[in-house]
């Protein structure tokens, strides 16, 4: 299994958060860590310290959240600190906001998936934040 890979860097709009991932079987597992955020079987996790995903130097932990109330902040992933051991993100939703991004098909995650011939591979990518 390709594991999802995380970076953080400064783009054209300010600070980045990407999450690239290679396969379906990732997606599907990161969907599934949604629904389960959604569902209320986990309350916080901290997507870098699973198995299947890979952070770069440059992103020490992404703290998924789930808020206690039905309103979403204005910002739902949130910067908290950059040093040497890399970024520390906080991402927040309430749980209908974490269902949006478990929904197979929801707009977002359904944006683009590239075929790269030379290696056989099909990459999916989008943002829920």
């Amino acid at each position: 299994m390709k594991r999802a890979t995380v970076d953080y860097y400064h783009g054209a709009y300010g600070p980045t958060l990407r999450v690239d991932v290679r396969s379906a079987l990732t997606l599907a597992k990161l969907r599934n860590l949604f629904a389960d955020l959604a569902q209320g079987k986990k309350q916080e996790v901290d997507l870098c310290t699973l198995e299947w995903v890979k952070s770069l130097s440059s992103v020490r932990a992404i703290l998924l959240r789930v808020l206690p109330v039905e309103r979403e902040p204005y910002k739902t992933l949130e910067l908290l600190s950059t040093g040497l051991g890399g970024a520390t993100f906080r991402w927040a939703r309430y749980a209908e906001g974490w269902l949006e991004c478990a929904t197979p098909g929801w707009a977002e995650w359904s944006g683009s998936s590239v075929s790269d011939p030379r290696k056989h591979r099909r990459r999916f990518s989008g943002s829920c934040f």
